[in-house]
């Protein structure tokens, strides 16, 4: 049915930043960061006053569509910094790097009320009133992820034939759903009967962290 058309609308953005310095012969550092952001949502596009409805027999859908009033914010933030080091001399030559990549993110399904077109939808079964969904909205989750990682390694040159590749990784990842805890309005209408106001604690995941260390030994029978 033509009438279950939404109104998509939104905008995104992004931006990117670079900077290099060489302040010896022997040392280079580098910062890079990032961005990226996204607002989306359905909006009511003014086809009918009609609740979402569908039919399950049938596999039909009509009235307005159940995804107005959606929302989805969306952000990506990347910070990569690096200092390197080179060195040679009776030990032979390293190539010292350090560096950190932090990256936070959230994606996020939220709604907001759906006015004259009520927080609900019907479903029927071949015609005939099955049940009926009740939609909390409003309603505004925060879900946010932070990645942490944390990194030295050394390419050393023992000699024209031996190398040595020498590092470690330190890394934490975490997310977390509600930071803080969070109070959510009571849903408008007979919905609130169902989805009062009521505040949630913080829900957060396992911490995922670990530490990764690694040598590799490359030898060059042709000494070249």
């Amino acid at each position: 049915d033509w009438s279950t058309a939404t109104a998509r609308v939104g905008f995104e953005g992004t931006w990117k930043g670079e900077w290099q310095a060489v302040p010896t012969d022997r040392i280079v550092l580098t910062v890079l960061g990032g961005a990226w952001w996204l607002r989306s949502g359905d909006e009511d596009p003014g086809i009918t006053t009609a609740p979402s409805a569908s039919d399950s027999f049938l596999g039909t859908s009509f009235g307005s569509s159940s995804a107005i009033g959606g929302r989805n914010p969306q952000d990506r933030y990347q910070v990569r910094a690096s200092a390197e080091w080179y060195k040679s001399g009776a030990g032979g030559t390293h190539g010292l790097k350090v560096g950190t990549d932090i990256f936070e993110m959230r994606a996020e399904r939220g709604s907001v009320s759906r006015g004259v077109l009520g927080n609900y939808s019907l479903t029927f079964l071949n015609g005939v009133s099955d049940r009926i969904t009740v939609f909390s909205s409003p309603v505004t989750p925060k879900q946010p992820q932070l990645a942490l990682y944390f990194y030295a390694q050394d390419r050393w040159a023992v000699g024209p034939k031996v190398t040595l590749n020498l590092g470690v990784n330190v890394h934490r990842q975490s997310a977390s759903l509600n930071p803080g805890g969070f109070c959510r309005d009571a849903a408008e209408g007979p919905a609130a009967v169902i989805f009062p106001a009521q505040c949630y604690p913080e829900d957060a995941p396992p911490v995922f962290a670990g530490l990764a260390p690694r040598a590799h030994l490359s030898y060059d029978i042709s000494g070249r």
